[in-house]
């Protein structure tokens, strides 16, 4: 249900290089940008979590979605509304 993103390459692989510039482009295109929001007040953080995205499929089924929420972990909530 959680995913992540790590690579490790050397640099100086310039074909790899581009190829990881390419994915990583793609995913700031499609990912939306997640806020902090606590459940229980529904107040919401003012600026964007700068290491948290969503992809549009997880924020339509899980997005304050009856009940759930984005999720790290059990101290972690997220909503892509501000």
């Amino acid at each position: 249900m959680n995913a992540s993103i790590g690579y490790s390459y050397d640099k100086a692989d310039e074909a790899t290089d581009e190829f990881v510039k390419k994915i990583l482009k793609l995913c700031k295109k499609t990912a939306r940008k997640l806020y902090v929001i606590d459940p229980k007040t529904g107040v919401v953080g003012e600026k964007p979590h700068s290491r948290f995205f969503a992809w549009p499929d997880a924020i339509a089924k899980y997005d304050q979605v009856n009940g759930m929420y984005l999720t790290n972990n059990t101290m972690a909530y997220f909503t892509s509304k501000k």
